[in-house]
């Protein structure tokens, strides 16, 4: 059983489930992505990867800082947000999902 850092399953197995099979034993590679700092670099739209420092259009494990006007026409989800000296979020369409 493997348990991520805050205590919950990733991966469970029970031999005692298969009682009539052999055991077996595996490599598991498990990676982890912890997001990047995605900063606008200019005013531009939310979904141009040119708008962010990144080189990508954020994720949903990214940390995004927004200093310039964004113009956001979909809905989006990101690790969160935060509205520095000048920045702006035009909101075209859609809503920014924040989850942390």
């Amino acid at each position: 059983m493997l348990k991520t850092a805050n205590g919950g399953t990733i991966l469970s197995f029970n031999p005692t489930l298969l009682p009539d099979c052999k055991t077996v034993s595996a490599a598991v590679n498990v990676s982890s992505t912890s997001g990047a700092v995605c900063e606008s670099t200019a005013s531009g739209a939310w979904n141009n990867a040119a708008t962010w420092s990144c080189g990508h259009v954020p994720l949903s494990c990214d940390q995004v800082a927004v200093g310039h006007v964004v113009t956001l026409s979909q809905s989006v989800q990101v690790r969160g947000v935060e509205l520095r000296q000048n920045g702006q979020l035009a909101v075209q369409g859609g809503n920014v999902l924040v989850e942390n």
